[in-house]
C-alpha cells in the first residue's frame, strides 16, 4: 500500500484540511449521527490520505478506521477482476469503504484521490456517549 498520507497534520495543514474533514463528516454515515460538537471532536484525530493514480489500498490496513473517498474515483477488485467503481460525491462514497469485504478485496485509484480516515474506536464511543446523554421527550396529553 504506497500512498502519502497527512495523518499528523501540521497546523497550517489541518487549517487547510479542516473543511474538507468537517464536510465529510456531516455527509457520510454512520459520522453524521454526531452532533456537531463530536464530529468536530472526531475531526480533530481524523486524516486525509492523499493517493496516487493506480494505488492499492486493502482492507487490511483500515481495520481502525472509516474510510470514505471525498476525491477522485476508486475501482473495486476482487482479486484480480474488477467488480466495481466508485466516484467522489456518489451515494456509494457516503458509506465507508471496506464494509462489505466479501464483495471486493482491494480498491485501486483510477485517478489521484483523497481519502477521509475517521477512527473508528473513538467513533463508536462519541455514539454511545451521545446515546446515553440524549434526552427522550414524549408528549403525554
Amino acid at each position: 500500500m504506497a500512498f502519502k498520507s497527512d495523518s499528523k497534520p501540521t497546523q497550517s495543514n489541518a487549517d487547510e484540511n479542516g473543511p474538507v474533514l468537517l464536510a465529510a463528516a456531516g455527509a457520510v454515515s454512520p459520522v453524521n449521527e454526531l452532533n456537531a460538537l463530536n464530529r468536530a471532536a472526531l475531526c480533530r484525530t481524523a486524516a486525509i490520505m492523499h493517493v496516487q493514480r493506480n494505488d492499492v489500498v486493502k482492507p487490511e490496513g483500515a481495520h481502525r478506521w472509516l474510510m470514505y473517498l471525498v476525491e477522485g474515483t476508486l475501482s473495486l477488485h476482487n482479486g484480480k477482476d474488477e467488480v466495481g467503481q466508485i466516484t467522489s460525491r456518489s451515494a456509494e462514497a457516503l458509506q465507508p469503504l471496506f464494509r462489505d469485504k466479501t464483495a471486493y478485496q482491494s480498491v485501486r485509484t483510477s485517478s489521484v484521490a483523497r481519502i477521509v480516515k475517521f477512527g473508528r474506536e473513538q467513533l463508536d464511543i462519541l455514539l454511545r456517549e451521545q446515546q446515553k446523554n440524549a434526552i427522550h421527550v414524549v408528549d403525554v396529553e
